[in-house]
């Protein structure tokens, strides 16, 4: 079945409100994100430690947006499907 391109949009989506929970709760994370920081303590000059924290945010941010655009899909995905039966 091929799946129809939805109208809906990323803001209009009940599922998708920059709700990061999914994220910022997972204890995984959080442990491996402590870890990183307190490596990150470790280097003396303060100008490199604060390009690295900003560097490994960065790539935080575009992954979570990877990571969300992909949750959005997948849902517009099952919503037409569902729709469609």
């Amino acid at each position: 079945m091929k799946i129809k391109k939805m109208n809906l949009k990323k803001e209009e989506n009940k599922y998708y409100q920059n709700d990061r929970k999914w994220k910022e709760e997972n204890k995984k994370y959080l442990i491996e994100l402590q870890m990183f920081f307190d490596k990150v303590e470790e280097i003396k000059d303060v100008n490199l430690r604060q390009r690295v924290i900003n560097q490994m945010l960065q790539c935080d941010k575009v992954l979570t947006e990877i990571a969300e655009e992909k949750f959005f899909y997948c849902y517009e995905e099952g919503y037409q499907k569902a729709k469609d039966e």
